[in-house]
């Protein structure tokens, strides 16, 4: 019995050990698709101390390092 819990402590602190390590390769993302549309209509955004920054300088000072960009193509239909 004690090697057995002595074996499953070893493989859980061997799990928590790797996540860990891998924990800064996770990326950590946002959706900007609609970013241009709102800055035309007006929309401003501000930090957490309230003064207004770039939208993307906000996200990234939060941690974000991915985004995605969807792309439309105005194409007439055939």
């Amino acid at each position: 019995m004690k090697n057995y819990i002595m074996i499953v402590s070893i493989i859980l602190i061997s799990i928590f050990s790797f996540a860990k390590a891998n924990a800064a390769t996770f990326s950590c993302g946002a959706d900007v698709s609609w970013l241009p549309q709102m800055e035309a209509k007006g929309y401003k955004f501000y930090d957490d101390n309230g003064v207004q920054k770039d939208c993307l300088q906000i996200l990234k000072e939060h941690g974000i390092n991915s985004i995605r960009l969807r792309v439309w193509v105005n194409r007439p239909l055939q």
